[in-house]
């Protein structure tokens, strides 16, 4: 069993494990699919719009937009993975929303694993979307699809947009800050939006925009603001409101108040789950110092070779386990506790008080230190926070002595922070920044709780991934007691450890064998070497241990010897009286 992790957290980390060798394989060695017809490449994008932008080609009637529709779907249906079927696919949504009037629109479900709420959406254009190619065509159709919810949810005077409408838009950022060059491709966008305009209305007229000059910054002010969209849409959530208050005490200043903001609220965060990180750190090691006790358990119902595990054995093993774990006070939940705590947590409240801010980040172009952006990302700073999760995780596990476990633990405490840095390339560096000031406090508190739990205990040997040698004296040792003794006190020695009693029937021996040497006679027939070889032989009994818990000598029970024990006290008191 390993001396820092339960078996529920070692899954967990495996599982992670795997699941980014997988992504990882995919990435660079996945086998593309082989099309199901013919590949054939897509016209410029300004062919698309041939029929439909004033002064783009002859304007099409209604009767030749219906046959165009029909025609590009049936070569969409030919090969419906190859670029020319993506551009099929936006060419057809232009007829329906501009000349046709009636493009399709569903409902589908939002949020992690399609837990959210019901959103609406454009097939033809969330077709584009979801391929991810980062083109011409995917940056038109999702700037077609975010405008058009856009202005349908904002139609009513006085009305915000959707959260739907403001993340589509979104995208064309996100989109651009994943690929640099997606921000150079051009597309078709009204020149002037016209107030009272119906929700298809063809505008007066298109200009062709690159996506980065749609981006709303104070130094390039222009109609579609898209940076400016999604900010009014966020302004009225609790995060930005929170975000531009702090930043306002630090004094509102791009160069550093932006900064400051997000360490101050990486420090609040880490510290309301410092008290549960505290009572996972006792568990975890309460569990390593329980190890011996459990692995002696675990040897005692190990099945023998060749045989089947019996479930009356295994749902004892359980049963034993469970009572060491409770008389110690270990729980070995607690390992994956804080994992569980932080997921709500990072979802609820880490990311959308970065996510909700960064296009007021990037529009007052906010930076700190050498990061002329927050917004945007920045390798040093991911290699920062790649070292940062590194000490972190060596810091906040303890090497077990098993050397194959421990070199597990070494190979994981490497992987990730490889990997995670690898998926969070594309994040923000206000999201990174946010994450390394949480690893850096987190490594520091980590030290402070291992140095006042083990003085003695060295931080470089931690961090080398050096074993730690167990130290059997400080089990902690589990309560126990004599249902048979009748005592009064029975209660209180319940809790005493075994060690104590052991020690106490020792002084109880010792003070016994000095009296009668004292009285040097023989009572009863019974010469005092005899009673001193029954002092002994209770002595033995009494102080016999293995790894400081006392055990009955072999062949016998604890039963049994207290019950001796008390025949041999009444024998001696009788003697004494006798004399």
């Amino acid at each position: 069993m390993n001396n820092q992790r339960s078996k529920t957290e070692q899954m967990m980390l495996m599982l992670m494990l795997a699941l980014g060798a997988s992504l990882l394989y995919q990435q660079f060695f996945g086998a593309p699919t082989k099309p199901p017809g013919p590949v054939r490449q897509a016209p410029a994008l300004s062919k698309a719009f041939v029929g439909i932008a004033p002064g783009n080609g002859e304007t099409l009637s209604e009767t030749a937009a219906r046959a165009e529709v029909t025609k590009l779907q049936q070569e969409i249906n030919t090969n419906g993975e190859d670029e020319y079927s993506y551009w099929a696919r936006l060419r057809s949504g232009l007829i329906q929303q501009y000349v046709l009037q009636n493009l399709e629109k569903k409902k589908k479900s939002s949020g992690f694993m399609g837990m959210g709420p019901q959103v609406q959406y454009y097939p033809v254009y969330d077709e584009i979307m979801l391929r991810g190619a980062l083109d011409a065509i995917d940056a038109q159709a999702t700037y077609q699809q975010g405008d058009l919810l856009w202005r349908e949810s904002t139609a009513a005077a006085n009305s915000l947009p959707s959260p739907e409408a403001a993340t589509t838009i979104e995208q064309l950022i996100h989109k651009g800050r994943i690929a640099a060059a997606f921000f150079n491709h051009e597309i078709y966008v009204p020149r002037q939006p016209e107030s009272g305009a119906k929700l298809f209305d063809l505008p007066a007229a298109f200009e062709l925009r690159k996506v980065g000059d749609l981006r709303r910054t104070a130094g390039n002010p222009n109609p579609p603001g898209i940076l400016e969209r999604i900010d009014r849409y966020y302004s009225t959530t609790f995060f930005h409101k929170l975000f531009t208050s702090v930043a306002a005490f630090f004094g509102n200043n791009p160069s550093y108040s932006f900064g400051l903001t997000i360490l101050l609220f990486a420090l609040v965060t880490r510290l309301m789950v410092q008290p549960l990180n505290k009572k996972q750190y006792e568990s975890m090691k309460g569990m390593a110092l329980i190890a011996p006790e459990m692995k002696k358990i675990q040897e005692k119902y190990k099945p023998k070779d060749g045989q089947k595990p019996d479930p009356q054995a295994q749902m004892q093993l359980m049963a034993e386990m469970r009572a060491l774990n409770q008389r110690h006070g270990v729980n070995p939940m607690m390992g994956c506790g804080l994992a569980i705590v932080q997921m709500p947590i990072f979802f609820l409240v880490v990311l959308p008080f970065i996510q909700h801010n960064e296009p007021k980040l990037e529009m007052v172009g906010a930076s700190f230190g050498w990061i002329n952006n927050l917004a945007y990302p920045d390798i040093p700073l991911l290699i920062i926070y790649g070292i940062s999760m590194l000490l972190s995780f060596r810091l906040s596990t303890t090497p077990p002595a098993d050397d194959m476990q421990r070199q597990q633990q070494a190979i994981m405490s490497f992987i990730f922070p490889v990997l995670l840095p690898f998926f969070m390339k594309s994040y923000s560096s206000a999201f990174i920044l946010y994450w390394i000031a949480y690893n850096i406090l987190s490594t520091i508190l980590q030290y402070r709780m291992m140095k006042a739990a083990d003085p003695e205990k060295s931080v470089i040997k931690t961090l080398m991934g050096t074993p730690a040698t167990p130290v059997v004296e400080a089990v902690p040792p589990r309560p126990t007691g004599s249902k048979n003794s009748g005592d009064a006190k029975s209660g209180a020695a319940k809790s005493e450890p075994v060690t104590a009693l052991a020690t106490k029937k020792a002084a109880s021996a010792v003070e016994a064998v000095k009296t009668n040497s004292a009285n040097g006679k023989v009572m009863n027939g019974t010469s005092d070497h005899d009673d001193d070889g029954e002092e002994a032989e209770e002595s033995s009994l009494s102080t016999s241990t293995t790894n400081g818990v006392a055990t009955a000598p072999k062949g016998s029970t604890t039963h049994h010897s207290q019950q001796r024990n008390s025949q041999r006290n009444g024998q001696r008191t009788r003697r004494r009286r006798k004399h």
